[in-house]
C-alpha cells in the first residue's frame, strides 16, 4: 500500500514538471518586451490642505464651573495636486534665508495682531507683557515657561535690530518698575491670565 502511494506521488511530480517545461518552451516563442515608466508619486486631490494646530488652555479657578481660557495657534498648508507643483527639496530656492526664517520681529507682529483681534492695543500690550516677563522671569515653569521666556525676552537672542521700545520694556521690568502703570492703555497683562504653579 505504501509503495502504491509513493508511485502515485512520483507520477504526479513528473506530470507537473512536464507541464511546467512545456509552458516555458511556449513562452520562449513569444517576443517579450520590457516595459518601463517613470516613478510615480502620490499626490493629493485638488484643494487639499494640511494643518498644524496647537491649543494652550488655562483652567479658571471656579469650583462651580469647568471653564478654561484657551489660545489657539493654527498653520495651514496647501498640498500639491500636480507633479509640477512639487519643488524639491520643498523649499523655495529663490527665497533668501531671511525671507524663510521665523524671527522675533515676525513673532511680535503676530502677537500684536492677536491682541488687536481681542480689541486691545497691540503694541502697548506686547510691551507690557515683555515688561512683566522681565519683572517675573518664567524660567522654572517647564517647557511652556521656557518658550514664553524666549519669546518675551528680547535680550535672549542675538541683536535683531528691533525697535528700542522692546529693550526699554524689558529693562523697565528688570529694574522693578510697575509694568501696569508704565503701560496704562493695556488693561490686561498676558501673564496675568496664567495661574502660578504651586507645590
Amino acid at each position: 500500500m505504501a509503495l502504491r502511494k509513493q508511485f502515485i506521488l512520483a507520477a504526479s511530480v513528473m506530470v507537473a514538471l512536464m507541464m511546467i517545461g512545456s509552458s516555458t518552451s511556449q513562452m520562449d516563442d513569444l517576443d517579450l518586451t520590457v516595459l518601463s515608466r517613470k516613478a510615480r508619486y502620490a499626490l493629493f486631490p485638488d484643494s487639499s490642505t494640511m494643518g498644524l494646530y496647537l491649543a494652550v488652555a488655562v483652567p479658571l479657578e471656579d469650583a462651580s464651573y469647568d471653564v478654561s481660557v484657551s489660545w489657539n495657534f493654527e498653520a495651514t498648508y496647501q498640498l500639491p495636486s500636480n507633479y509640477t507643483e512639487l519643488i524639491l527639496p520643498f523649499v523655495l530656492a529663490s527665497a533668501s534665508r531671511s525671507e524663510r526664517q521665523f524671527n522675533r520681529r515676525s513673532a511680535y507682529r503676530i502677537v500684536e495682531k492677536r491682541f488687536k483681534s481681542y480689541g486691545l492695543k497691540g503694541r502697548e500690550c506686547l510691551l507690557r507683557t515683555i515688561c512683566e516677563a522681565a519683572e517675573s522671569p518664567l524660567l522654572h515653569n517647564g517647557l511652556f515657561g521656557d518658550i514664553l521666556h524666549i519669546i518675551f525676552t528680547p535680550s535672549s537672542s542675538a541683536d535683531e535690530n528691533l525697535h528700542p521700545v522692546y529693550s526699554a520694556a524689558e529693562e523697565r521690568g528688570r529694574s522693578g518698575k510697575d509694568c501696569r502703570s508704565s503701560y496704562p492703555r493695556c488693561p490686561v497683562g498676558l501673564l496675568d491670565t496664567i495661574a502660578p504653579f504651586e507645590d
